[in-house]
């Protein structure tokens, strides 16, 4: 098979499948099954015609995520189970050093749009000033779904290193010079959080 030749060449991709789906009765979320189909496999169609620079964040059923040929990165012990922030960091310390911006995706926004990274990196580029941007619907900000550039890699160590903060996505993100994308239809970002969101 002929190597991809990517179109954004800059750009990587971080699939957190690390969560602990608590209320998925603590099964990996990203290997549950939507409609015949594991949820990890939607993210990764989101971002493959885009990169091959793909990086799975994930703590647990490594060799599983292995087969999917990517690398499989897990949250550096000093940041360990700490969130998305952790995994976002740990993954993205992998990326090779041509990627200047990264996709961050969760496992479990199946319809999120097909041409969201491409979205995200034209925003990037046309705002040289911002150093993240996020998917927001109805007012309602969607911060795992985000991209970033790879300079912020110390501000996101030096946020994690703080025991005064929280950890919390969006509590970085405020820290940063980020910018919004509004999408029309909420729908698109269902978070596929419930057991009975599975049936389809």
């Amino acid at each position: 098979m002929a190597k991809l030749i990517s179109p954004l060449p800059s750009l990587g991709a971080i699939i957190l499948a690390g969560g602990q789906g608590r209320r998925m009765g603590y099964q990996q979320k990203a290997l549950l099954r939507f409609n015949k189909r594991p949820l990890i496999d939607y993210a990764l169609d989101k971002v493959r015609p885009y990169t091959d620079q793909i990086v799975i964040s994930a703590n647990e059923e490594i060799k599983t995520y292995e087969a999917y040929s990517y690398p499989v990165v897990s949250d550096l012990s000093e940041y360990y189970q700490r969130g998305p922030l952790a995994g976002i960091f740990s993954a993205l310390l992998t990326m090779p050093e041509a990627i200047e911006f990264i996709q961050v995706l969760p496992c479990d926004t199946p319809f999120i749009p097909d041409t969201i990274a491409l979205s995200f990196n034209n925003y990037l580029l046309n705002n040289p000033e911002k150093e993240l941007v996020i998917a927001s619907t109805a007012g309602k900000a969607h911060p795992v779904i985000m991209q970033c550039r790879r300079s912020i890699a110390l501000k996101l160590k030096a946020y994690l290193d703080d025991p005064r903060l929280k950890n919390r996505v969006m509590g970085f993100i405020k820290s940063c010079d980020y910018g919004i994308i509004e999408f029309d239809d909420p729908k698109e970002f269902t978070n596929i959080n419930d057991l009975s969101l599975l049936q389809g």
